[in-house]
């Protein structure tokens, strides 16, 4: 859930010439379908913006989906490599995926 909100940030503070936003969310992990089967994923409540350094809120109406899904794959793949480094096929392919 750390990856989800890092890449919220990220993504809304693009744009953002001040610096980095936070963003206000909800975040909730939801680990089954509706057929009660494993299907770990999870359920975002967002602001539309964040606030600044000096406690603005700074209203973005479009958080672009290119950019939070780059985002969202760099810290996850990265955490993944990080918590994973002993293993070299992990690594392998945690390269293998930013290269495509």
């Amino acid at each position: 859930m750390d990856a989800a909100i890092k890449a919220i940030n990220d993504t809304i503070s693009l744009k953002h010439r001040g610096g980095q936003l936070q963003a206000g969310a909800i975040v909730v992990l939801h680990s089954f379908s509706k057929k009660m089967g494993s299907n770990p994923h999870l359920h975002i409540l967002l602001t539309e913006g964040g606030f600044d350094k000096s406690g603005k809120f700074i209203h973005q109406k479009f958080i672009p989906f290119k950019a939070m899904r780059k985002t969202w794959q760099y810290q996850v793949l990265t955490r993944f490599k990080a918590e994973l480094s002993e293993n070299k096929a992990v690594s392998e392919f945690v390269d293998f995926i930013f290269l495509i």
